[in-house]
């Protein structure tokens, strides 16, 4: 936890922070996230995740369920206003919303990708933001190569934090190279949460 106050102390201060937050099943990664992020007051937040499907991944997934929540929290004209002119690829990952250019076919990667930080910019023109994708293990290629792409962008003012399961990374997961990758970046913080110890199994089980 004080790893990644120290990560937002330093996005406060106009730098940029990548985060990659690693750790078995159950081990409490969301639950971490998720009492750092309440102690972050009005700071945008942008969050979704990977989910594990039966059939191939859905392209940009965690981007488009973060986006969802973001419409679920503000009005249509807002919403608007946000995903328009140069953010406006991004409109394909809503189709609900109804406009001209959100009929069009689907994303031109290059750019969305653009487009992200375009959107950040709007929602925090003049302070940090944070974006969250959970699950990165379960990530298809597409999600993968925007997350390399915000993380060598170095975007001043934004904490960027991606979790993955570290027991799922066999020898030729495409993640692992993106991790490698990123973790030679100077502003790149890998926090690994270790299992519980047998002793403290038995404390947790006691109390």
């Amino acid at each position: 936890l004080q790893a990644l106050r120290s990560a937002y102390t330093a996005v406060e201060g106009g730098e940029s922070r990548v985060v990659l937050l690693a750790g078995e099943a159950g081990v409490g990664k969301t639950r971490l996230l998720t009492d750092f992020l309440d102690e972050l007051g009005d700071t945008p937040i942008m969050s979704g995740g990977c989910v594990e499907l039966s059939q191939a991944a859905v392209p940009f997934l965690p981007l488009a369920s973060a986006l969802r929540a973001l419409n679920r929290s503000r009005s249509t004209e807002e919403m608007r206003t946000l995903i328009s002119d140069t953010a406006a690829p991004l409109l394909p990952l809503l189709p609900r919303l109804e406009t001209e250019a959100g009929a069009a076919s689907g994303p031109d990667p290059l750019r969305l990708f653009e487009a992200v930080p375009e959107l950040l910019d709007r929602l925090a023109p003049e302070g940090p933001a944070v974006l969250v994708f959970e699950d990165l293990h379960w990530a298809d290629a597409s999600t993968l190569d925007l997350v390399r792409f915000l993380s060598l962008a170095d975007l001043a003012g934004r904490l960027l934090v991606f979790t993955y399961r570290s027991d799922e990374m066999r020898r030729r997961h495409p993640l692992r190279p993106v991790l490698a990758e990123l973790s030679r970046l100077p502003d790149v913080r890998r926090i690994e949460i270790d299992p519980l110890t047998d002793d403290d199994v038995v404390a947790l089980v006691d109390g």
